[in-house]
């Protein structure tokens, strides 16, 4: 059980979460939410991290019709605040949902000193059934409106690699859907296939999924063992 009580955070500007109790400084994860999502809802996870001693950064991006450029001045102004080669022995991202890809999109543009870790929690990497109808409806242009041209997006986060080849990536998928009765002919977590999930391959070393929806993984205490697990040792 967390102890809300040791937690202070500013739920108005996100960024940093701090706690009365300073955290080691050894290492810092920063946390990227999804689309039609902000930092609220990475918030338990936010305050799991905390309880195990770990500074944590939230992005907060305008990911329901911002553009990438824009996404990625978003990004720019927010990460500057951090002394990464000075403060962190070890930094690591976890992407949820789109976010994932919008946080490969940054460290292939991006080398961040001291990165070791990147995860992704449901992340489309092959797509979504409801994102390619759009795909097929609508033309975004070069710059497409995020998440409003999924494949469009995914071919940008899959153009480049990570500025870091040594960063280490794992991969977090559910195959529970919200209501028994959806179906999409495959295993899915309500919002993403299963096999979408764990379609990346670049700098991948661990995969694992859990029978939970596209939301419970965040708040989940066995998916944040397990990303602890895989910090500590690189495997979930």
């Amino acid at each position: 059980m967390i102890n809300k009580k040791l937690i202070q955070l500013n739920e108005k500007t996100f960024g940093w979460d701090t706690s009365i109790e300073k955290p080691d400084n050894e290492n810092l994860v920063i946390l990227c939410h999804g689309w039609r999502s902000g930092p609220a809802k990475l918030k338990q996870l936010a305050l799991f991290f905390r309880k195990h001693n770990f500074a944590v950064f939230r992005l907060n991006l305008s990911t329901t019709f911002g553009a990438v450029s824009t996404i990625m001045k978003q990004s720019e102004k927010q990460l500057t605040k951090i002394k990464f080669g000075q403060d962190y022995k070890k930094v690591h991202f976890v992407g949820h949902s789109f976010g994932g890809i919008i946080t490969k999109i940054i460290l292939n543009e991006y080398k961040f000193a001291n990165s070791d870790k990147f995860i992704t929690i449901g992340t489309p990497w092959d797509s979504t059934p409801s994102a390619k109808k759009i795909e097929s409806k609508i033309d975004f242009g070069e710059d497409p409106a995020l998440f409003g041209n999924g494949i469009k997006l995914l071919k940008i986060a899959k153009a480049k690699k990570m500025k870091n080849r040594k960063i280490k990536v794992g991969l977090i998928a559910g195959d529970k859907p919200y209501k028994e009765k959806q179906d999409i002919g495959e295993p899915y977590d309500g919002t993403v296939p299963t096999a979408s999930a764990l379609a990346l391959t670049e700098n991948v070393i661990d995969r694992k999924i859990f029978h939970l929806n596209h939301s419970e993984l965040i708040n989940s205490l066995d998916v944040g063992n397990s990303l602890l697990k895989f910090f500590k040792s690189g495997r979930f």
